[in-house]
């Protein structure tokens, strides 16, 4: 298989008739935001996790938390670039300048000097969305 950038996603997509493995690239595609592009970030993040918790918004704060009885999670962003997460045996706070969305929805990456976080939706909470 051919190398690619970490911006390209390679599926698997059969066998031709000689058994050979077929694969298709596809490229990654992400929301990229500045702290200061909040309208969109709070698109996103609403998106992100509707229907997975609770979410608060304000016009400086963005909150999410799961919902007992799932698994205690949640991240906290502020306008000025303030974060905190919590997840199952850590807790985070920091700051950044960037927000990243992956395509699906499922990460977001928090992009600052000398900091990149990615905080991921547990895979318990995203089976929520198909149900």
């Amino acid at each position: 298989m051919t190398p690619c950038s970490p911006d390209t996603l390679v599926v698997h997509q059969g066998y031709d008739n000689k058994g050979t493995t077929l694969w298709k690239k596809k490229q990654r595609t992400s929301m990229n935001f500045d702290v200061d592009q909040w309208n969109e970030i709070r698109t996103h993040f609403e998106k992100m996790f509707d229907g997975l918790g609770s979410i608060e918004t304000s016009k400086d704060i963005l909150s999410y938390s799961s919902i007992e009885p799932h698994v205690p999670t949640g991240i906290k962003l502020s306008r000025d670039g303030k974060m905190a997460a919590n997840m199952p045996l850590h807790n985070l706070d920091s700051t950044f300048q960037r927000v990243k969305f992956d395509e699906r929805l499922e990460e977001l990456t928090l992009i600052g000097e000398g900091f990149n976080y990615t905080y991921r939706i547990p895979s318990e909470l995203l089976s929520l969305r198909q149900s």
